[in-house]
């Protein structure tokens, strides 16, 4: 009785081992997880008015899909505004997937999303400059995952 106890402890331990892991942690690990499993998706850009400023201001909004199956506690990514030949001319970074974020965790198959009707502004670029667009990336060192 007392060796089928210890071999079924010993098949639940190698089991338990076999089946954890350590989620990425290196940058090209993270950049992997990155090309293979997170979903940029309804990027829209355009001119609105706020209730601060007497004229538009450049506006955007975005999702995020974890497509993947770790959890991410940290997600930084950097918004790029593109001049008309479609090269960048300013950038700046956001934090959506944080403790300090309204949303903590992007759990596996789980969408980020901002509220409906709401923009992220910017005011320091010139509106000549900006042809409408924009690019989104996720930045690879700033990207946590829950342990």
């Amino acid at each position: 009785m007392k060796k089928f106890y210890f071999e079924g402890a010993l098949l639940s331990f190698f089991v338990v081992q076999l089946l954890a892991h350590d989620p990425p942690s290196l940058d090209q690990e993270k950049q992997d997880y990155i090309d293979s499993y997170i979903e940029i998706k309804s990027i829209y850009a355009k001119y609105i008015d706020t209730y601060l400023d007497d004229f538009a201001v450049p506006a955007f909004r975005y999702s995020i899909k974890n497509n993947g199956t770790e959890t991410i506690s940290t997600l930084w990514v950097r918004v790029y505004f593109l001049d008309q030949n479609g090269s960048p001319f300013f950038d700046e970074d956001y934090l959506p997937i944080s403790q300090y974020a309204d949303m903590k965790y992007l759990k596996p198959n789980y969408t980020f999303r901002m509220e409906t009707g709401k923009y992220m502004t910017v005011k320091e670029i010139d509106p000549t400059e900006w042809s409408g667009d924009i690019k989104i990336e996720v930045l690879t060192n700033k990207l946590e995952f829950k342990q």
